[in-house]
């Protein structure tokens, strides 16, 4: 029996956005169930918008849903990372919420300061994610969405912001200085501010 390859196909991706499943399962006929690919050189689990059925696949099969690409991200810090991205089925598995990447950021922090996603830190937080929890800058989630936040994404850091207060309502005044920062940029730009949003912008 042939080797099996540790590269995933080119066009992986590809199959994952078409939810192929069947093409999809039959990459692993002839590469590991941990192969990698993409940019990080992550693993399947990784991909960006993995269909929940393609989940449940590959770690029945076998697939480390702890494994790390070359930050060491895991599956559940890149699902974290996409707004409006689903952690639900990466949870429900077991997945580790106080993992840790190169730069000491958490699926958490991932999920409030690159996603802005309120779901998913809320369902972070009830699997016992660390609110507190410092990167290598000495950020917390909540510093580095304020610190990351533009102005698009200042609805969904109201609603960030709320949740990671309501666990841990320590204010520094690093996070002041940051939130004076945002309101200075916006005001700044408001004159060629996209108007379709404007105005729930303006109100968070």
């Amino acid at each position: 029996m042939a080797k099996k390859k540790i590269t995933l196909p080119k066009d992986f991706g590809d199959l994952i956005d078409k939810k192929d499943f069947e093409s999809f399962k039959k990459v692993f006929e002839t590469c590991e169930i941990n192969a990698r690919g993409g940019y990080g050189k992550a693993t399947a689990l990784s991909f960006y918008r993995i269909p929940d059925e393609f989940v449940r696949w590959l770690v029945a099969q076998g697939a480390d849903l702890e494994a790390v690409d070359t930050y060491k991200r895991t599956a559940l810090h890149a699902q974290a990372s996409i707004r409006g991205g689903d952690v639900s089925v990466f949870l429900e598995l077991g997945a580790n919420v106080n993992a840790v990447d190169t730069y000491g950021d958490t699926p958490l922090h991932f999920a409030s300061g690159n996603g802005f996603n309120p779901t998913a830190i809320k369902m972070l937080i009830a699997h016992g994610a660390d609110v507190k929890a410092l990167n290598s800058y000495g950020e917390t989630p909540l510093q580095k969405a304020l610190s990351r936040a533009s102005n698009i994404d200042l609805p969904n850091l109201v609603g960030v912001s709320k949740l990671l207060l309501a666990v841990d309502d320590t204010i520094t005044q690093k996070m002041k200085d940051a939130v004076i920062r945002k309101g200075e940029d916006f005001e700044f730009h408001r004159e060629n501010f996209n108007k379709d949003y404007l105005k729930e912008t303006d109100e968070a």
